[in-house]
């Protein structure tokens, strides 16, 4: 069950990138599709992706999402996919290294899948998340099946609780991607999707006796 202070986190996540999209925060409200951008004149729709997921987007752009995730796809090849969850801490003596490890073992996963890693950012503490929050961004290229595509990962890290002497994190990713031809076209439109996400699945929920989820 996903903790209050995960639903920060998630929700954090959400937020522009710092670096590569305006600053803003994740939508709790999503505007009306009077304010959202336009693709060829066409303004954004509300979409519902599951029961626990509202995006705005062009009307022909579809998208699937669960409790922990949502996938949206668009025209030119445009994905918008994120997703969280609890997992087994990278291994480090201490949580820095730990922290190195897994950004380490992330960047070593996308180059043996045949990703070119254009650039990456520093690990980064966003500002207003928690202590042990940390963040890194990757643009990349990637030729497969005779297309090349262009987008950026986003990969969050967070230490969640230790558990008989295990220690659990969270993990969150996030990737805008197109074909490489219509990256230019299709990046502004991800980024204003991403920017109007709302989700209200377990993690808005805080459990306790007198208020169960």
């Amino acid at each position: 069950m996903l903790r209050r202070r995960w639903f920060t986190f998630v929700l954090a996540g959400m937020l522009a990138l710092a670096g590569i999209l305006p600053s803003t925060a994740a939508a709790q409200e999503a505007p009306s599709p009077e304010s959202a951008a336009t693709e060829g004149g066409n303004g954004f729709v509300r979409h519902q992706a599951g029961p626990f997921w509202v995006w705005f987007g062009p009307q022909s752009w579809t998208g699937s999402g669960s409790a922990n995730g949502l996938t949206i796809f668009g025209t030119g090849g445009a994905v918008l996919d994120t997703g969280f969850s609890s997992i087994l801490c990278a291994n480090g003596a201490t949580y820095p290294q730990s922290v190195t490890n897994y950004f380490a073992q992330r960047r070593n996963q996308l180059r043996n899948q045949g990703y070119t890693l254009l650039s990456a950012t520093n690990i980064v503490r966003p500002a207003g998340t928690g202590p042990s929050y940390r963040r890194q961004q990757i643009q990349w290229r990637r030729t497969s099946g005779g297309a090349t595509r262009r987008g950026f990962f986003e990969f969050d890290y967070d230490f969640s609780q230790n558990v008989d002497g295990i220690n659990y994190c969270f993990a969150r990713n996030l990737g805008l991607y197109s074909l490489a031809n219509t990256w230019a076209s299709r990046r502004p439109i991800l980024i204003q999707i991403n920017q109007r996400l709302a989700y209200s699945g377990p993690g808005a929920c805080d459990p306790s006796p007198s208020t169960p989820c």
